[in-house]
């Protein structure tokens, strides 16, 4: 007998998306009721009596304001709560399990003669270096387009290929009819990661191809038989006897595992391999430090990350040009506490992002800069931070210990903004020389440039106050009701904020401050509309409701509720007025630090790593 309730199918995401959808109108209508109960008389007007009516009417209002806010929450709850239905692993390999033991061997000796019956041996050879000296690697420079949390990257590699081993792979390839072209190790992406979007060209503008994953594993295989024959003899050319080919088979196996694993256990499964065939990796680096730690680094290097390489047509000259655009996921950060809370929940757009320094490992120069215009905002200030460290403090050049094999090529970083004070710099060499470089991010924070979406916001609040500081005036001379007084109250804010320029996109890519006095603005002025709209008809000699006949200023009765109102109009008005104030001048100081040091007062110039 089927049990049906453990037999049922679970519930698709379309039915739980309706099941939201009718508590959120349910929800509302509940409002709805609320508000209505609060507004009419009847048909509870057996409860609305002196002295409780206003009692009562408040907590209507109260309910239902609460009953808006909690639905609001608790379908974002829900929303967020579904299980993940996209990028889903199937099967998910366990690397305990399946690390050295797939890909095959056999597998793996089939790519490697594929690669060596299709490519010359000089091509291969070249690739080599390529993948491991970042002598070869000439520069990256990188442009980064923001949208959101989102990012559009345009990046230009250059590499160098010394005149001798370019005309020995031209005259090879010729005599043994291979394609003239350069293998590249273009991109270390994360296993795993989808490249869909990837466009890569040559400086021509001639699309270029990716090389498939099998082949670009046998190639990087190859790349590490100099490596090990380094760090075991000391000398890359140094011949192998079986057990040496052992040993290495059996690292290129591990290497080529298709998911990410931890560095450290692929290490560990390196050294054990070692060990099996009578090799002391404590011997080996203290016989060969430089070159032993060089083999260990690329070795943990391709534990999470695989080689993307792509093949070029030989270039004339000694340099090599590679184009590719692709689409990256940007961390950004907020201020943290309840004020991010509240930003995430009303879906402000982020202005502080961190940028992972990852290809800078890979080239002797590295240059990155973000395009900053289609946000219209400055860089408040950048910096670089360490994540190794606890807390993520920021760093400068102390953080980059030598490489005892190189120690000619010490790195450099170096950040600076120009053009306009919307395009933040960073600049880092001889990062790939070290033997364990830290794991840095690149931290921006832009701020809108002034007046952005506070401008609007301002007039608003200025028009607001203006508007009910009259009606206060007036009110105490109105005998009769007339629509005129709350339909003039709501259109001139909303005629002010759109002459200038008000949009809810401007108003999503500004602070919580914008928006809280845009929310505050429009409470005072829907405020000043209901409370116009009670006015009563009045006899010669009577006084509207909330007129007080002592109360006077400059001679000259008023509304309580409006003037309340004007009064909560003016502080806020003249606080957004004093931030628009610090924001302007803050922006104009920054614009004028930038001013001087890109005319040369570069005071601080040694460690110019927050900007």
């Amino acid at each position: 007998m089927i049990n049906r309730r453990t037999a049922a199918a679970p519930r698709s995401p379309g039915r739980r998306r309706t099941r939201w959808h009718f508590y959120w109108f349910l929800a509302t209508a509940s409002a709805v009721v609320f508000f209505v109960l609060a507004a009419l008389d009847q048909p509870v007007g057996g409860v609305l009596v002196p002295p409780f009516s206003w009692l009562v009417r408040v907590v209507l209002m109260l309910a239902g304001c609460v009953t808006v806010v909690t639905a609001f929450v608790a379908t974002r709850a829900l929303s967020s709560a579904r299980g993940p239905e996209v990028s889903q692993v199937l099967p998910r390999r366990l690397p305990a399990r399946y690390l050295g033991s797939f890909p095959s061997l056999d597998a793996l000796q089939s790519d490697r003669r594929h690669v060596t019956d299709t490519y010359a041996k000089r091509a291969i050879v070249l690739f080599g270096r390529m993948l491991t000296d970042p002598a070869y690697r000439l520069r990256l420079e990188e442009t980064i387009t923001l949208d959101s949390d989102k990012a559009r990257t345009q990046s230009k590699a250059e590499y160098s290929i010394p005149w001798p081993e370019r005309r020995g792979l031209a005259e090879e390839c010729r005599d043994v009819a291979r394609p003239e072209v350069v293998l590249v190790p273009l991109l270390w992406p994360l296993k795993g990661t989808l490249l869909d979007d990837l466009v890569i060209t040559d400086s021509r503008g001639v699309r270029l191809v990716a090389l498939s994953r099998a082949e670009t594993s046998a190639l990087v295989g190859w790349a590490c038989v100099p490596l090990f024959s380094a760090a075991v003899s000391g000398d890359p050319g140094s011949r192998f006897d079986v057990s040496r080919w052992a040993v290495m088979n059996r690292i290129r196996q591990l290497i080529a595992y298709p998911d990410p694993i931890d560095p450290d256990e692929l290490w560990e499964r390196i050294e054990a391999t070692m060990r099996d065939h009578d090799l002391d990796p404590g011997a080996l680096a203290e016989a060969h430090p430089g070159a032993y730690a060089n083999f260990r680094k690329t070795c943990r290097s391709l534990a999470q990350r695989y080689v993307l390489a792509v093949e070029v047509p030989v270039p004339d000259g000694a340099l090599l040009s590679i184009q590719y655009t692709r689409s990256v996921t940007v961390r950004s950060f907020g201020p943290g506490g309840l004020r991010g809370e509240i930003e995430d929940m009303i879906g402000l757009e982020p202005s502080r992002f961190e940028i992972a320094i990852v290809a800078a490992e890979l080239y002797a120069s590295y240059h990155a800069e973000i395009d900053g215009r289609a946000q219209d905002r400055y860089v408040r200030f950048q910096e670089v931070v360490n994540n190794d460290a606890e807390g993520s403090p920021p760093v400068d050049d102390s953080v980059f210990q030598l490489n005892p094999a190189r120690p000619d090529h010490p790195p450099r970083m170096m950040l600076r903004n120009d053009s306009g004070y919307i395009y933040p710099h960073l600049h880092l060499t001889n990062l790939g020389y070290l033997e364990a470089p830290p794991r840095l991010s690149w931290r921006v924070h832009f701020e809108e440039i002034p007046p952005g979406g506070l401008g609007p916001v301002v007039a608003m609040s200025t028009a607001v106050t203006l508007i009910t500081m009259v009606f206060a005036l007036a009110a105490a001379r109105i005998t009769a009701l007339d629509l005129n007084a709350p339909a003039l109250a709501l259109a001139v804010p909303l005629f002010v904020i759109t002459v200038f320029g008000f949009s809810f996109t401007r108003l999503i890519r500004s602070t919580l401050t914008v928006v809280g006095g845009f929310v505050a603005a429009s409470v005072l002025a829907v405020f000043a509309v209901v409370t116009l709209l009670t006015l009563r008809d009045v006899g010669p000699g009577e006084l509207q409701p909330f007129v007080l006949s002592g109360w006077t200023v400059l001679g000259l009765r008023f509304h309580l509720l409006l003037a309340l109102c004007a009064l909560a109009g003016l502080m806020l008005t003249s606080y957004l007025t004093a931030v628009l104030i610090i924001w302007t001048r803050r922006y104009r100081v920054h614009q004028q630090r930038v001013h001087d040091i890109i005319g040369g007062d570069h005071d601080g110039a040694g460690a110019p790593h927050r900007r």
